[in-house]
């Protein structure tokens, strides 16, 4: 692979972004072969990087329909005189695209998932792209697929390398991808061309190990002479006996001083600058290779379980699978991109999964994730389809679209797992193919072959999900776990089902918050409102969505039958749905986080909405956090306490610390009843070892029979609510859980909700207080963001929530509301 396509930075040579004199042209499809008979009027001008959809604003039907034309790109090329050699780099062209130099075809893309590299002659002026119609594309006939998927209306799309993301009008909106989408560039070579550059850290035995090789071409009759290797303080010069006239041989370079590279939930994510000088006799040609992280990440199968490893040692992974921003614009820009990325960092989550119906991420997406210490599950683009890897032209392209992401990924702290693609062996099995028609000699054997040559610090999954008699089984690989949630499952199948990784997990029709509702003007449609339901996701072709998948578990959660709520009241039924998702979610991972579960890790389905409404994001589509998010953030902490129903033996209090030093504090556990009344407490000092879990049993810790749950159902229960503490060593709290074993009571509370709001500097404070407890306590602070949100207020407890600007003018009041409290509580700064 180029090296330009790895967008290494070399002082020598000359980079600049084609981003600007564009014009672009729409026409009916084949209506001008080339670009020598291009109508000089309907040209409008537009910037680069960009998809049609993005550049006509919303004004063509917000993305549909622009597969049916042949869409036009053109302009000047600046003139250099200054480089020995000139070429046009191209990271993203939608999906079928020629181009044009000069009036010359030099480029025929048909895959949007790759770069494509074009050498240039001479000194040359226009550039022309064009933008293949897809649509009677798919509608040519074509050799009929193995099985077919409801996913996507054309099942034509197997044989075109382009993104499932619009396409599925079921999960997203409607909207086509085509065009430039990502970056183009015009370079100039001096001195050294490199065309490969091999990079590929690694943490083996305790030691950083970097695998070092590369490949050249000496323009103006330099000789490499030496090179010489810095990585952070660190110099290195590269064995003479491995260099020759055309590059590095690949070799390793043990190093020492080396950290290793960890996720942010159990260490520091230790980076190191990293560049490569090649000295020649007309001087030094320096190449920038970005900052690097030494790590190893195994995904073993001991005796028919799977476990997980990070440097060695176990680790649990929690987090989301990644959506793009807009589907106008699939690379967020950085502003957006940091932001996302603090709120998957501040929910204690260390994984995202990028899956095969979307695109790889942009550069600055990985990079972002090395500096911030999350992994990254990296599916390859296929889901769901019988792709014709038999067919040659398809298998070469995807081959060098598979070989780029590899080498992409190979320098990349973050990069935990490579996948082969997701349910696509589900989707054959769930048709009743046999196994051997499951997958492909491409994915089975070809491509694990490539990933092993790359020496990649990442493991290898054939498939998502894999690994059973049947891939979707749960207890025996990677799972794509519904049990909870769109299979109705009770809550205890969690638990039952020996989840051991799930890729995928609880897609839930997850409500905004409140105050976002409002923002939105969602807040005054009714739950059965088509602009309400346009919002909530559904799988093509079922009598029924995922909100009703949501109000199967309401009245297990919550005490009140969803149905009559939202007749009645709509409005507090989207309130207490809010809570519902949050829950769930915390059920079910205090579950998998116990230490005897054997789940290695759970990524919730969706961290984002592509649109307005209740759908599977954690996150609603303007990036604000949803009371799920919240609720997440609290059960997935590397120090966190956490309640695991576990029936007639009563409740296991669990406190965990990821960290890698100790914890040493103080569980606290009360119960209470009617939401005022104490009825029994108990407390424990607790010592936690680095990356270690603490289980303490009922009867261990009050030393009696208390039926805790109410699982044995002795008469009417003594206690409704089960609140658990974690308190450091200075009485501060760590973090704190609840639990209703006869769900949460509706019944709205008369006590006073107290208030206080202290300037610290640019921050705020707002200290809570009440004498009964307050259920999904939201807050609306103009101009700030909370730490926390969306949470349950104890008795007679002082909480503290920290309050960051968000705005340059923020404002002085701060507004909040709970689910069980009528009317809004208001507090001015003091």
């Amino acid at each position: 692979m180029s090296l330009c396509l790895a967008s290494r930075r070399i002082d020598a040579h000359r980079s600049e972004p084609l981003d600007s004199g564009w014009s672009m042209l729409r026409s009916q499809p084949g209506a001008f072969g080339g670009p020598g008979n291009l109508p000089a009027q309907g040209w409008c001008a537009v910037t680069l990087p960009t998809t049609v959809a993005a550049a006509l604003d919303g004004d063509e039907s917000d993305g549909q329909g622009l597969d049916n034309f042949d869409w036009w790109f053109r302009r000047e090329l600046p003139r250099w005189d200054d480089v020995e050699a000139m070429r046009l780099r191209f990271e993203g062209l939608a999906t079928l695209v020629d181009v044009w130099v000069d009036g010359q075809v030099v480029l025929g893309a048909r895959n949007m998932h790759r770069a494509y590299v074009v050498p240039l002659e001479g000194r040359p002026r226009e550039l022309v792209l064009r933008c293949t119609a897809l649509a009677p594309e798919l509608r040519a006939r074509r050799a009929r697929p193995r099985w077919k998927t409801a996913l996507v209306a054309s099942q034509n799309l197997r044989w075109f390398r382009t993104t499932l993301l619009g396409r599925v009008s079921s999960w997203n909106p409607r909207s086509d991808i085509v065009g430039p989408w990502r970056p183009c560039h015009l370079e100039g070579v001096r001195g050294f061309d490199v065309h490969e550059l091999e990079l590929a850290p690694a943490w083996r035995a305790g030691r950083a190990v970097l695998r070092l090789g590369a490949r050249w071409t000496s323009l103006g009759c330099d000789a490499c002479e030496s090179v010489v290797l810095r990585l952070g303080s660190h110099l290195h010069r590269v064995d003479a006996t491995r260099l020759h006239a055309e590059g590095i041989e690949a070799h390793d370079i043990e190093l020492d001083g080396i950290e290793p590279w960890w996720p942010h939930t159990h260490g520091s994510p230790a980076l190191y600058d990293c560049e490569l000088e090649l000295r020649g006799p007309r001087g030094s040609t320096r190449i920038d290779g970005g900052r690097l992280g030494f790590k190893s990440f195994e995904l073993l199968h001991p005796e028919g379980a799977l476990e997980l490893r990070c440097n060695g040692r176990p680790l649990f992974v929690r987090g989301a699978c990644w959506t793009v921003a807009d589907l106008r614009r699939p690379d967020p820009d950085p502003a957006n991109l940091e932001t996302l990325l603090a709120c998957v960092v501040a929910a204690g989550m260390n994984m995202l999964r990028i899956v095969g119906t979307a695109t790889y991420a942009s550069d600055e997406f990985y990079a972002a994730c090395d500096r911030l210490g999350i992994l990254v599950w990296q599916d390859l683009m296929f889901a769901n389809m019988d792709y014709p890897f038999e067919d040659p032209g398809f298998e070469e392209e995807v081959r060098e679209e598979v070989e780029q992401i590899l080498r992409r990924l190979q320098r990349h702290a973050c990069a935990a797992v490579v996948c082969g693609g997701s349910e696509i062996e589900q989707q054959a099995a769930m048709m009743g193919l046999p196994e051997a028609a499951w997958s492909h000699a491409f994915l089975s054997e070809q491509v694990p072959r490539l990933h092993a040559r790359m020496r990649s610090a990442s493991a290898w999954v054939r498939s998502s999900p894999s690994g059973g008699a049947l891939p979707f089984h749960a207890s025996s690989g990677v799972s794509h776990y519904y049990g909870v949630g769109a299979y109705r499952r009770p809550l205890a199948d969690a638990r039952l089902a020996r989840v051991r990784l799930a890729a995928e997990c609880l897609g839930l029709s997850n409500v905004p918050s409140q105050v976002a509702l409002e923002r939105s003007g969602l807040g005054h449609l009714g739950p059965h409102d088509p602009r309400w339901k346009a919002g909530v996701p559904r799988d093509a072709g079922a009598g029924w969505d995922f909100e009703d998948v949501r109000d199967h578990y309401f009245p297990e959660l919550v005490r009140a039958d969803a149905r009559d709520m939202r007749m009645v009241d709509p409005q507090a039924y989207l309130r207490w749905s809010s809570l519902v998702s949050g829950e769930l979610m915390s059920r079910v991972f205090a579950t998998w986080r116990a230490s005897d579960s054997g789940c290695q890790g759970g990524l919730v389905w969706w961290l984002r909405d592509l649109a307005q409404g209740a759908g599977w994001g954690v996150l609603d589509s303007e990036a604000r956090p949803k009371p799920a998010y919240w609720a997440l953030k609290r059960c997935l902490a590397p120090r966190a306490v956490l309640i695991d129903d576990r029936g007639l033996e009563g409740c296991d209090f669990l406190v965990l610390n990821d960290r890698p030093e100790g914890l040493e504090g103080t569980l606290v556990v009360e119960l209470w009843q009617a939401g005022r009344i104490r009825t029994l407490r108990a407390e424990r000092a607790m010592r936690v070892d680095p990356a270690g879990c603490a289980r303490v049993g009922t009867t261990e810790l009050f030393g009696h029979f208390v039926d805790i749950n109410h699982a044995y159902r002795f008469g009417p229960p003594a206690h409704d609510t089960v609140i658990a503490r974690l308190l450091d060593a200075a009485g501060e709290m760590v973090s704190e859980a609840f639990h209703f074993p006869s769900g949460m009571r509706v019944e709205p509370v008369t006590a006073a909700l107290r208030l206080r709001l202290v300037a610290d500097g640019a921050d705020r404070w707002l200290y809570l207080q009440s004498d009964e407890l307050l259920l999904g306590v939201e807050i609306e602070a103009p101009g700030y963001e909370p730490e926390d949100d969306a949470f349950h207020l104890a008795p007679s407890v002082e909480r503290i929530v920290r309050l960051r600007p968000a705005a340059l003018a923020p404002g002085a009041r701060v507004h909040c509301s709970a689910a069980n409290l009528r009317g809004v509580v208001t507090v001015r700064e003091a």
